[in-house]
């Protein structure tokens, strides 16, 4: 497991992807990706870059918890 606040870059397999709108008018995008070993859900705000399942990714972020 990655402790809280860590910046890390994970590559994997898009499983899941699900966009909702949010407040005002903003879409919040949710993947599970996963490395057939381990799964996350990447989560960000008004994307301008289109996933879609199936496709190869590479992710750099800080792990949070959300809600």
């Amino acid at each position: 497991a990655v402790p809280l606040g860590e910046e890390v870059t994970v590559a994997g397999t898009v499983h899941k992807v699900r966009r909702r709108r949010i407040s005002r008018g903003r879409t919040m995008i949710d993947a599970v990706v996963g490395d057939g070993s381990s799964y996350l859900t990447a989560v960000w705000f008004n994307p301008y870059i289109k996933v879609r399942e199936g496709s190869e990714v590479v992710l750099s972020g800080k792990v949070e918890r959300f809600r």
